[in-house]
């Protein structure tokens, strides 16, 4: 804090970056200068091995002939036979061998390309191939190993690259340098490149300049930034102290601030009881024991208690959800609104009932929501709505979709739910199933007849007469006009369906009294068995259907298995 609200003391950080920006320039410097290096040294290596090439190529074809001139005047270090040869009208050929043809191209290049590449040995066969210093250290590290050389020279401004690297004794050198003792793979001498390297250096010098400035103006930012920052907290600190004068002040008046506040909270709490009372929904509250610290009016109304207090520490679990609307028990442990206050879960579910204090229950649709207390769960309060009419709709409802209006049957939603859920059990536990498929005989004459009410009264009676006959496992159900199905749940056995069967026409033998009037009526009856005439739902449907239109066909009032159908009543069409 000190040296925050004293800005003499901020020269030091501002040193401390000068110092960190100064060794990253350093560092930039020394990259620049390896550059220089790497470009250089493979500038002369690239020379070196041109030249190796190109002596490799006139060493193998032993030396090349060109005319006498004066650039290229007969070299006075071979042998005289074979030196020069008459060519006729090109006149006299004079013999280039790898060292004079270097010699040659070392002046073209230093005339051109201001570079000099230099043959030289310790035992040169031409003086002029003599080795200066710097080549005489390298041709002895060459001798003891080593692959090559390199070094920048600085001259005041100036530099200068040196690159060397040794020759190898050749098959094809031995024809000049045999005598001189050397054998293939010996270092017989090296070839040195010198230049200049200010094209090089040049565009260096702007990566120079751009270090210098990028640097400088990190610099300037950090040491900016720094004196920003400690401004920034020297003002923070002095507003503190600032604030930290006027606390006294400030706790005077929020202590009467708090008083006003416990007034407002008090009046606040007697709008809310009053609120809570006058809710339609139920509400209570109960504390982490499932015990009751609060109940509204329409609570103790809807539960039938005239007195809150006869609630008021008593657990309501035991009291009013103690038990399912069939009166098996409720397990605390499984009881969704005890997780509420138990684990502080927030419950909403439809599909509970509260018990009256007359023991009478009623369906409810409960919200619970946990109560904390600075982090801590204390309980959770429970909101309710009495749902009897919601129910009773929504069963009405249901019944409507799923049952004949006329016959009070299943209607064909509910019976193919039904046959479903059958054949799944069928196939899971290995039962099997049959399905009848009832037609009334000439039912459309009734109509005719005697009128759509004595028809309507008709189908009644008829579904009555069945009834009586089924068993409660199975399900007999209306599909539409004067069909009906009946899906039969265990029977295994031929004779068993087919009892049944021979019952339902038997009962539907007598006439029946419909408004005064005796009308006989009859019915055809085809069966398809699961699994052995088919496996699936739509498949029992068609089978059952066709045999039903086959009994038709042999005369009504009769009934036709689909196993016992011939293959040409299999194979018709038929629309279910």
């Amino acid at each position: 804090m000190r040296f925050i609200l004293h800005p003499r003391l901020w020269l030091l950080p501002i040193l401390l970056w000068g110092g960190l920006v100064f060794a990253s320039y350093i560092w930039g410097v020394r990259q620049l200068e390896q550059h220089l290096e790497q470009v250089s040294w493979s500038r002369g290596r690239f020379v070196f091995e041109l030249v190796e090439s190109i002596r490799l190529w006139n060493a193998r074809h032993g030396g090349v002939y060109a005319p006498v001139s004066e650039g290229n005047p007969p070299n006075p270090y071979l042998p005289l036979y074979g030196r020069d040869i008459q060519a006729g009208e090109f006149g006299t050929l004079t013999k280039i061998n790898p060292a004079y043809m270097t010699r040659q191209l070392a002046d073209l290049v230093s005339t051109y390309h201001k570079l000099q590449i230099h043959i030289t040995s310790l035992k040169p066969l031409n003086p002029i191939n003599a080795a200066d210093d710097w080549e005489s250290e390298a041709l002895n590290a060459f001798e003891k190993g080593t692959s090559e050389r390199f070094n920048l020279f600085r001259h005041g401004e100036k530099t200068t690259a040196r690159y060397m690297a040794p020759l190898v004794v050749r098959p094809a050198c031995l024809a000049c340098h045999a005598h001189q003792g050397y054998q293939v793979g010996d270092v017989r001498g090296g070839i040195s490149v010198t230049f200049n390297t200010d094209d090089l250096e040049k565009p260096l010098r702007t990566e120079y300049i751009r270090l210098r400035i990028s640097h400088l103006a990190t610099w300037l930012l950090l040491s900016g930034l720094s004196l920003l920052f400690l401004q920034r907290q020297r003002r923070a600190l002095l507003d503190l102290k600032y604030q930290r004068d006027h606390q006294e002040s400030l706790v005077r008046e929020r202590t009467q601030q708090l008083s006003l506040e416990v007034k407002e909270r008090e009046h606040a709490e007697e709008q809310l009881r009053s609120l809570l009372d006058s809710s339609g929904e139920g509400m209570f509250a109960v504390n982490t024991h499932g015990e009751c610290i609060f109940c509204n009016p329409a609570a103790l109304r809807m539960l039938g208690y005239k007195r809150a207090d006869v609630l008021m520490g008593r657990n309501v679990h035991t009291l009013i959800h103690h038990s399912r609307a069939d009166h098996s028990p409720i397990d605390e442990e499984r009881c969704p609104l005890c997780q509420a206050y138990a684990d502080g879960s927030t419950i909403h579910t439809d599909s509970e009932s509260f018990w009256r204090a007359d023991g009478t229950h009623f369906p409810v649709e409960v919200w619970a929501h946990p109560i904390h207390d600075e982090g801590e769960l204390v309980g959770s309060v429970i909101n309710f709505s009495d749902i009897t009419t919601r129910k009773e709709l929504h069963e009405r409802i249901w019944h409507q979709a799923n049952y004949d209006p006329l016959t009070g049957q299943p209607n064909r939603n509910l019976f193919n739910d039904r046959l479903e859920q059958t054949l799944t059990h069928a196939a899971r536990e290995g039962r099997r199933a049959s399905l009848m498929f009832i037609d009334l005989d000439m039912f459309k004459q009734v109509n005719d007849r005697y009128g759509h009410d004595a028809g309507d009264l008709l189908l009644q009676r008829v579904a009555e007469r069945i009834s009586r006959v089924v068993r409660a496992s199975d399900t007999l159900a209306r599909i539409g006009g004067d069909e009906f199905t009946l899906l039969l749940d265990g029977d295994d056995q031929e004779e068993g369906v087919t009892r049944v069967g021979n019952e339902l026409l038997d009962t539907l033998s007598p006439p029946f009294n419909i408004q005064g009037e005796m009308i006989s009526i009859s019915a055809s009856i085809g069966v398809a068995c699961y699994p052995e005439d088919a496996d699936n739902a739509a498949e029992l449907l068609r089978y059952s259907d066709q045999a039903m239109y086959f009994a038709k066909k042999l005369g009504r009032n009769r009934l036709a298995l689909y196993r016992h159908l011939p293959p040409e009543a299999r194979q018709a069409e038929v629309e279910f």
